[in-house]
């Protein structure tokens, strides 16, 4: 579903060039639930945002079903990005002017695909009926979590990426969207790929992308 081909990932900090890893290659198959672990500052959301189509790395190439995505135009990745995947982030990202039921159809409107039957499944399995009409500010931190999930299910995507999307949620929180993100990876087929330094998620992973020392390690 994904391949990753010889990438490396450098920054400039100051004046001297720091590389985060370099010739890393991995396949991602349909319905595995990847996560990315590793110490802080070890380049676990770099590697997500270059898997995902946000970060062009310094070398190589990510292919999805078989496209060079970073061979496609800016216009063009978009339109791939918006029509295949779903991101997740650790703040939310709502529109706190929105609703929650237009947080979630925001993503279909970009597309210019509604679909209304999805929209209300979506709302009865992340259990959003009592929120629709409520705004992002007045909502605790796993609400809002599950109307992101929502939204980045909107398109019905085949893969979810999440960057650290319990890092700010408490314990309780937490194992409710890691349950609700393994029960949509095993009823709805999505791939996940979701980055995290807490341990205790380590569990849901089918397969776990270590870094280590500079390296990854793919369990």
């Amino acid at each position: 579903m994904i391949k990753v081909e010889n990438i490396t990932c450098k920054y400039k900090n100051g004046t001297n060039i720091q590389t985060l890893f370099e010739q890393e290659s991995f396949e991602i198959n349909q319905k595995d639930f990847i996560i990315i672990s590793g110490p802080s500052g070890s380049g676990k959301s770099s590697l997500l945002k270059i898997v995902s189509g946000m970060l062009k790395p310094n070398e190589g190439k990510v292919y999805w079903q078989d496209k060079d995505i970073y061979s496609l135009t800016n216009q063009n990745l978009s339109k791939v990005r918006l029509e295949e995947s779903g991101f997740i982030y650790q703040d939310f990202m709502l529109i706190d002017e929105l609703t929650v039921l237009d947080n979630i159809k925001l993503v279909q409107h970009l597309s210019k695909k509604i679909n209304n039957e999805l929209i209300e499944e979506l709302i009865k399995k992340l259990s959003l009926e009592k929120l629709l009409t409520k705004y992002p500010p007045v909502l605790s931190g796993g609400e809002k979590q599950r109307v992101a999930i929502a939204r980045a299910l909107a398109n019905n995507p085949k893969v979810l990426f999440c960057d650290e999307p319990t890092g700010a949620l408490d314990f309780v929180a937490t194992k409710e969207i890691m349950d609700l993100l393994q029960k949509i990876n095993q009823e709805n087929n999505v791939t996940i790929i979701l980055v995290t330094h807490e341990q205790e998620n380590l569990k849901y992973a089918t397969r776990i992308i270590k870094f280590d020392n500079g390296k990854l390690k793919c369990d």
